[in-house]
């Protein structure tokens, strides 16, 4: 981390120094913020997974009736006539 220049410097460094230091500052801004998205970006996806873990957490039992279920009445409508015999 750089440290904020005194005023002196700034007043006795020439006009292209101070240009150079405003660049080179803007330049590893962009890259820490860059960073900083980067790692927001995961921090979300990290959350979204916690919630639909907490989700199935609470809810695998009702989850996996309706599915058996909504799989049973797929068996009845594609395959009728196998379902009156069985």
């Amino acid at each position: 981390m750089n440290d904020i220049p005194d005023p002196e410097f700034l007043f006795d460094v020439s006009q292209t120094t101070l240009q150079d230091l405003q660049l080179a500052s803007l330049d590893r801004s962009a890259r820490h913020l860059k960073a900083a998205k980067a790692n927001w970006n995961e921090a979300v996806r990290e959350e979204a997974i916690a919630l639909v873990a907490a989700y199935f957490f609470e809810n695998r039992s009702q989850i996996l009736e309706r599915a058996r279920l909504t799989l049973e009445a797929q068996a009845v409508l594609e395959f009728p006539r196998e379902r009156k015999r069985a």
